[in-house]
């Protein structure tokens, strides 16, 4: 599948924010012993409503008619991509309530209830993001079990790293140990999910045969002459997307690189470092995202649509 910057950059960037709402939404009703600063709160929400709200523009940029995206909304009973917008403009009611306790205009005690509110909202829309792509059964890469925990992992993980530079930045004397271990686990268990979920596709997709699109049993050898096409159309662009074989593992050797050994390196050196503003937090989360971010785009450029069988040209995704 084409891995178009827009969804990539969708997926990531509200990810991280809907990420750092639920650990926001799960923190702030429940830490008074000593209680987390307000500008920590106040500006972590706002970096979630930042990345968030950037997220979603970038998946307009996506859609040929976005005039029209507000259709999608009325489709929620039957589409995860309807319940996924419904969840995402919903969750926004939670996280500005949220923000207007922060800022003192109501009452502290609401976020008992807001607080876990936030997290649910925001833990809702990113599983919504993910069953659109594991629902579908023409893409049987996506269409696994492993997606929705992927999603929900990766936001996790990314959230959790975001959130180390606000905190450091108005708690510097703040004991970040523990924080930064929960940070460190999330994009270990994600990544290491995520290999375990390349490894097993990689062995056990089966996509149609030519074999079965010409009408033969399986295992009859069937070559293909030419593609069906002479010049790139629509489907070819989009769903029958591929690069070299050659280019895999590298790229996810980076993103294993950039999300594991940079950010958990980083991680550690700050959380060792002391009392003190560290900006190897900072560089911590831009590392983490660079992984993500290149996990993202494996994710859509790993997967065949099954027109591909089709529409592919014989000579292609070698090297």
């Amino acid at each position: 599948m084409n891995p178009a910057l827009s969804v990539i950059a969708f997926t990531t960037l509200s990810g991280a924010g809907y990420g750092l709402m639920i650990w926001l939404g799960l923190l702030l009703p429940f830490h008074r012993q000593p209680p987390l600063p307000a500008g920590f709160g106040i500006w972590t929400l706002l970096l979630a409503l930042v990345l968030v709200s950037a997220g979603l523009l970038a998946s307009l940029a996506h859609l040929g008619h976005p005039e029209r995206a507000w259709r999608a909304f009325s489709q929620w009973r039957t589409s995860w991509l309807s319940r996924e917008g419904v969840l995402a403009v919903w969750t926004f009611v939670p996280a500005l309530l949220t923000l207007l306790v922060l800022l003192g205009y109501l009452p502290p005690h609401w976020l008992l209830w807001l607080g876990p509110l936030l997290a649910l909202s925001a833990a809702l829309t990113v599983l919504c993001t993910a069953m659109i792509y594991a629902s579908l059964k023409t893409v049987p890469h996506w269409r696994d079990w492993r997606v929705a925990p992927l999603y929900l992992l990766f936001a996790l993980a990314t959230g959790a790293t975001f959130q180390l530079p606000v905190l450091n930045y108005f708690a510097p004397e703040f004991l970040l140990k523990m924080p930064t271990t929960t940070a460190q686990v999330a994009l270990f268990v994600a990544f290491v999910l995520r290999y375990l979920q390349r490894r097993a596709l990689r062995d056990s997709v089966s996509a149609p045969s030519l074999a079965s699109a010409v009408g033969l049993p399986e295992g009859n050898a069937v070559k293909l002459f030419e593609g069906a096409h002479t010049e790139d159309s629509f489907i070819t662009r989009e769903m029958v997307f591929r690069f070299a074989r050659k280019h895999r593992e590298p790229m996810f050797l980076a993103a294993l690189a950039c999300g594991i050994a940079l950010a958990g390196g980083l991680l550690e050196h700050a959380s060792n470092a002391g009392p003190g503003i560290r900006p190897s937090f900072l560089f911590a989360a831009l590392f983490a995202y660079a992984g993500v971010f290149f996990e993202r785009w494996l994710f859509f450029a790993e997967a065949r649509h099954v027109v591909s069988v089709y529409f592919e040209r014989p000579d292609a995704g070698r090297g």
